[in-house]
C-alpha cells in the first residue's frame, strides 16, 4: 500500500501504529516463542558467517591468541 508523499502525519502514525501491532503481537506470542522461531534462522547463519570467517582468515587463525574469549569466532 502505497502512503501519500504530502500527508507527513499520516504516514508517521500509520507506521507508529505498524510498529505498535507488531510489538503487542509480540508480547501476546511470547518473546520465547518469537525467539525459537528465529533462533534455527540465526543459528544457520551464525554458522555460515563461522565458516566464512575461517575460509577468509585461515592463515591467522592459528596465531590468534584471543579467540577463546570469543567461543572460537576469531
Amino acid at each position: 500500500m502505497p502512503l501519500p508523499a504530502t500527508d507527513h502525519q499520516y504516514r508517521a502514525d500509520l507506521l507508529q501504529i505498524a510498529c505498535r501491532l507488531h510489538q503487542l503481537r509480540c508480547r501476546s506470542v511470547g518473546i520465547n516463542q518469537t525467539a525459537t522461531v528465529y533462533q534455527s534462522v540465526w543459528d544457520d547463519n551464525n554458522v555460515l558467517c563461522q565458516e566464512f570467517h575461517r575460509m577468509l582468515f585461515a592463515d591467522i587463525q592459528g596465531n590468534c591468541h584471543i579467540s577463546r574469549y570469543y567461543d572460537g569466532w576469531l
